[in-house]
């Protein structure tokens, strides 16, 4: 390691601990002021505060994704497990009555015979999430 970048790290973790401490306080010319008045040149301390803008802006975006994605996850999980197999099937052959020409073509020709739990419950939970039926509806409600 060069004096030069053993310096560079240096003065980035004094930077880094005042940014810790005191950024959520301060304003991005404040931050610059006071990083220069650590000894580090404008150019870098304009720099430093772009990149620590930009990565709390990432982090903030992922984290709020992950959180719609962990809400969603949850609202069907909620939504499935509500309803048994048997139950599906029975909303979904109300709903197929109601509206015949949305019958799959497969199950038409079979006459809705052997359709299994699970997939009785995926088409449920896909006409759920479609809004052509509310998730606490049951046979007779449709």
């Amino acid at each position: 390691m060069t004096t030069r970048s053993s310096k560079s790290k240096e003065q980035f973790d004094k930077a880094v601990d005042f940014l810790v401490e005191d950024i959520a306080h301060l304003t991005s010319a404040e931050v610059e002021v006071s990083l220069q008045e650590l000894g580090i040149d404008e150019d870098m301390a304009s720099s430093m505060v772009k990149e620590a803008t930009e990565s709390c802006r990432r982090a903030l975006g992922a984290e709020k994704l992950a959180r719609a994605k962990q809400q969603l996850r949850d609202s069907r999980r909620g939504s499935v497990t509500a309803i048994d197999g048997a139950r599906a099937k029975a909303v979904l052959r109300d709903y197929w009555q109601q509206h015949p020409s949305e019958v799959p073509t497969t199950l038409a020709a079979r006459k809705g015979a052997g359709i299994s739990d699970d997939t009785a419950l995926k088409m449920y939970q896909s006409l759920v999430e479609l809004g052509a039926i509310s998730p606490d509806e049951g046979p007779g409600d449709v």
